[in-house]
């Protein structure tokens, strides 16, 4: 059995594998890409009028319904939708976080779906590991720092909090990847002796995420397309 996730270049390379040995294929939906899409694309045509650019996508949430609101955005949204669906019309048998795209992947692609649960390991992410003895507001990250994760509102969390006279903070961050840079750049925690830095934690599993629930009391999901809920209080 091979199992995929969405369409990336790692998913399309596993699909083919599995084709050409005959192997059976799981796909998941961890993404809504077709969303993602329309957003990055109102964000380039940022000179189009709104009214033919369009605010926000609606199929997310509308699967297959277009009428009078189609604009760029709707089409792109849709466009990619359709295109998504005939990607998992490639797996057996797919998974998906929610009950929403449990049915949109079951009527979209025609595919026996199921969810996907989390569960949570209560003595490893035990309170009794907490080991926190500062007074500060610990804000916790776990993730890709890549754009698709929105982690650019880290700082906008942060000037909210300087702009309301909150100083005693710290953020913890869980990952890497391309974004580091630029929150390195914009995050004035990061480099400024006035504040802790933030933390950047690149550990081995399962230690890393362990570690997160010992000094973290808020989890922060930036992304828009996230479709899990945590076992912190998220942010």
């Amino acid at each position: 059995m091979v199992h995929i996730t969405g369409p990336s270049d790692v998913g399309m390379l596993g699909a083919l594998v599995a084709y050409n040995l005959k192997l059976p294929v799981v796909a998941s939906w961890h993404t809504n890409i077709h969303e993602f899409a329309a957003r990055r694309l109102m964000k380039t045509l940022s000179f189009v009028p709104p009214g033919l650019r369009g605010n926000r996508g609606i199929v997310g949430r509308n699967a297959g319904r277009f009428g009078s609101h189609a604009n760029i955005a709707t089409l792109s949204e849709r466009t990619v939708l359709v295109l998504s669906l005939r990607y998992y019309r490639l797996g057996h048998v797919l998974l998906a976080p929610n009950l929403e795209l449990v049915q949109l992947l079951q009527q979209g692609a025609g595919r026996p779906t199921f969810l996907m649960q989390r569960g949570v390991d209560t003595e490893l992410f035990s309170p009794e590991r907490r080991d926190r003895t500062g007074t500060e507001l610990v804000i916790g990250y776990v993730g890709r720092l890549s754009p698709e994760k929105n982690v650019r509102a880290l700082r906008d969390v942060e000037q909210a909090l300087l702009a309301a006279g909150i100083e005693n903070f710290r953020f913890v961050i869980v990952g890497d990847g391309h974004e580091r840079e630029w929150l390195q750049a914009n995050i004035q925690q990061w480099n400024s002796p006035v504040f802790s830095e933030a933390t950047l934690w690149r550990g081995p599993m399962p230690t890393w995420t362990s570690s997160l629930s010992r000094p973290t009391p808020i989890l922060m999901e930036t992304s828009f397309w996230s479709h899990w809920r945590p076992a912190f209080p998220l942010l």
